[in-house]
């Protein structure tokens, strides 16, 4: 009974912060991959830069 209810509060809470967080990650890696398309070509501005400005903002 009461690993029945822990499967439960596992489904109905950890599960989607799971997903949650799993879509947030997808979103900054599709933000990394255009940043750095978008910036190859401007001078001064590298990959790393927008990276460590992305991360900086996450946290």
């Amino acid at each position: 009974m009461f690993s029945q209810i822990l499967k439960l509060i596992d489904y109905f809470l950890f599960i989607p912060l799971k997903i949650k967080q799993a879509l947030e990650d997808y979103e900054d890696l599709i933000d990394l991959r255009k940043a750095k398309t978008d910036t190859v070509n401007e001078p001064g501005v590298s990959f790393n830069d927008v990276k460590e400005s992305l991360s900086k903002n996450k946290s």
